[in-house]
């Protein structure tokens, strides 16, 4: 199995402001979110940390919520947030929000899923750096657009954004590059211990229909 990251940009943010919205937003679910210690490979451990006076939020590996959970904060605390995903190793995406409400999506190979994707889909897809710098505080559009490239992943592109850049394109951890771009932390270390506190994050699967 490849890697699987979910993790929550909230911008312009207190941590405890997000901790307290996160808290409410589990007990509306049915689900649990609470301080624990807990090592970062356990199943429900999430994990917050703050740089640059806004926050982020790594999801629970067994989580499948970021996307709502995400949108939600956003809502909740009338903020900017973006969900940001590695997906089996394949490649990295994200949704931006704006009081609840999508304001942008980028993914480098639309087509992974579904073969015949029309291009309305494919344009949603593509992300639009104007819309993001007009977000996200301290961003220039220059900042990023060359981020917004469409993968191949037969090609070897060992090319990168920019000079000062980590990774090239078509490897999932550029994400670690845009996000230092729009100034987020990234929650772990370099040996992958987290570099904030930890908290048991559990949504329960909504019921089946009967």
């Amino acid at each position: 199995m490849g890697l699987f990251i979910a993790i929550a940009g909230i911008f312009d943010s207190k941590e405890s402001d997000v901790i307290n919205a996160l808290s409410g937003y589990a007990k509306a679910k049915n689900g649990v979110f609470k301080a624990e210690s807990l090592p970062q490979d356990d199943e429900d451990a999430s994990v917050i940390c703050s740089a640059n006076g806004h926050t982020s939020l790594m999801f629970p590996p067994s989580s499948l919520d970021w996307w709502d959970a995400s949108q939600a904060l956003s809502l909740l605390l009338k903020k900017v947030v973006i969900a940001l995903h590695i997906h089996d190793g394949d490649l990295w995406m994200y949704e931006l929000y704006k009081n609840g409400t999508k304001a942008d999506s980028f993914n480098p190979i639309p087509d992974y899923w579904i073969e015949e994707i029309s291009d309305e889909e494919r344009t949603e897809w593509r992300g639009d750096a104007e819309a993001v710098a007009a977000c996200i505080p301290n961003v220039k559009a220059t900042d990023i657009e060359k981020y917004f490239v469409a993968w191949n992943l037969e090609a070897d592109d060992e090319r990168k954004a920019y000079p000062t850049d980590e990774y090239s394109y078509g490897t999932d951890w550029q994400m670690l590059d845009f996000m230092k771009k729009i100034g987020l932390s990234y929650p772990l270390d370099e040996k992958g211990k987290p570099l904030g506190p930890t908290y048991r994050f559990v949504i329960p699967p909504p019921p089946k229909n009967k």
